[in-house]
């Protein structure tokens, strides 16, 4: 435990110095590569943590929300049947409204055929037709989803509600893994792939600077650098701002600073910035003179 208190003070201490110290990316520049890609995956875990922390509220009570909505406004004697690739819905008036004014869902099986329907056009809605599912998100995308890969299979109103009441939280913890898991191996792959380009084009603007740092030292860098981008990013997803390209430009920023800082004091001029000479290989040792032969 007490090793665990000290980890995460560690990496507290080493997200905040990544956003704006200077005299700390100089450490980051002499430390091994592997040290900065060490704190990048603790840095991943984290963010990926605190986003499936902040969203687990509202997906725990899902199942919950589900029951009332299906109680509510969907008849007992209600039941669907997928046979053939087709949805029939007996019981139940269609077209069904369900979900909110923000985020419609509705179910109506006379919309038949994958031509997707005119009357979806707002965004983050949902409808199930005779053949098909059909969605947009918030920035105008379509999506459907055909039904002819699913089994066929008959369900029943009660049945929703008991497995609503039954699993329904065991499925929004498992959703909630999904989320972490998620966020984590995104951010990951997106920003370690972006370091890794980000390095690149350092090295070469650090070349035009005539800077000595190599590949490496930049891509050191690059995992720390990328930590103020992400955090930035997320602010403004959650004030729904929408600015373009703020990832790349925050991340270039401190790179030109790192870049000024290293060619007004490069740690290249530092005794431990220098690589340990080579040792020379064990010399054999010589062969002692013959022993002079005794006269007769």
């Amino acid at each position: 435990m007490k090793n665990t208190a000290q980890n995460l003070k560690h990496l507290f201490r080493a997200i905040k110095h990544s956003c704006y110290d200077m005299e700390y990316y100089r450490g980051v520049r002499l430390a091994p590569w592997t040290e900065a890609l060490r704190y990048f995956v603790s840095w991943c875990t984290l963010f990926a943590v605190i986003i499936a922390l902040v969203t687990a509220p509202g997906i725990l009570m899902l199942p919950s929300l589900a029951r009332q909505q299906v109680e509510q406004r969907i008849p007992a004697e209600a039941t669907a049947v997928m046979k053939g690739g087709q949805l029939q819905v007996s019981g139940v008036p269609t077209p069904l409204q369900l979900g909110s004014e923000k985020s419609p869902f509705t179910i109506d099986t006379s919309v038949i055929g994958l031509e997707f329907p005119a009357q979806l056009d707002k965004p983050n809605a949902v409808l199930v037709g005779r053949d098909g599912f059909f969605a947009t998100n918030d920035s105008g995308g379509r999506q459907i989803q055909p039904f002819k890969e699913l089994p066929n299979f008959s369900v029943t109103r009660n049945q929703v509600t008991g497995w609503l009441g039954s699993w329904g939280i065991l499925a929004a913890l498992g959703l909630v893994l999904i989320v972490l898991l998620g966020i984590f191996v995104g951010s990951f792959l997106s920003s370690g792939l972006f370091a890794v380009f980000g390095a690149v084009v350092a090295l070469l603007a650090g070349r035009l600077w005539k800077l000595q740092l190599e590949y490496r030292r930049w891509l050191a860098v690059a995992f720390h650098a990328i930590t103020l981008p992400m955090l930035t990013e997320a602010v403004f997803s959650v004030l729904g701002l929408n600015v373009p390209l703020i990832y790349p430009l925050v991340f270039f920023m401190i790179i030109v600073a790192v870049s000024m800082d290293e060619r007004n004091r490069p740690i290249m001029a530092l005794p431990e910035a220098k690589e340990a000479p080579s040792e020379k290989p064990p010399q054999s040792p010589a062969t002692p003179p013959a022993e002079p032969k005794a006269d007769k």
